[in-house]
């Protein structure tokens, strides 16, 4: 919330939020036995808004804290990688939180349709970052049946408040 805004005291009193960015959150142990661990499959990027996602699902909720200070440095683990590499990770996980996590079938496929379609488009009309696409597309169709399994283990513990 709120990243590279200036603050100008719209902060200072703490809200509900969606989620938070586990590298700079308190989170209680009762959280990680309701929802379960991190996904592994995730290895980087995602990982906590997938967390995040089956949390809100579970009926958990997250606050902002005004009052804590957190130095955080993005990208502090890959920034002598090429980008590609990073562009890989977000765009899989991506893809794989939207089937895992949305709701209705219909919108999850919708959703998750238009951006692997864009990704195919990329592939053969726009012809830029062909190497990093193709991984994407195939990583994400190789791990599409085990992440349709995560789906389903997710949706049946749905809480809605």
């Amino acid at each position: 919330m709120g990243i590279g805004q200036l603050d100008l005291g719209q902060y200072d009193r703490s809200e509900a939020v969606f989620g938070v960015c586990l590298a700079a959150a308190l989170v209680r142990k009762h959280a990680f036995k309701v929802v379960g661990p991190l996904d592994e499959d995730y290895f980087m990027y995602y990982e906590d808004i997938d967390w995040c996602y089956r949390a809100n699902l579970c009926g958990l909720q997250f606050r902002t804290a005004p009052k804590a200070i957190v130095y955080h440095h993005h990208s502090a683990a890959t920034k002598n990688l090429s980008y590609s590499f990073k562009y890989v990770l977000i765009q899989l996980n991506l893809l794989r939180t939207l089937v895992k996590t949305i709701g209705s079938s219909k919108l999850a496929v919708k959703r998750t349709l238009r951006i692997f379609l864009s990704h195919f488009r990329n592939l053969i009309i726009n012809r830029v970052w062909i190497k990093a696409t193709v991984q994407i597309l195939c990583r994400f169709i190789a791990s599409l049946p085990k992440t349709m399994r995560k789906r389903r283990n997710i949706q049946r513990y749905r809480v809605v408040l």
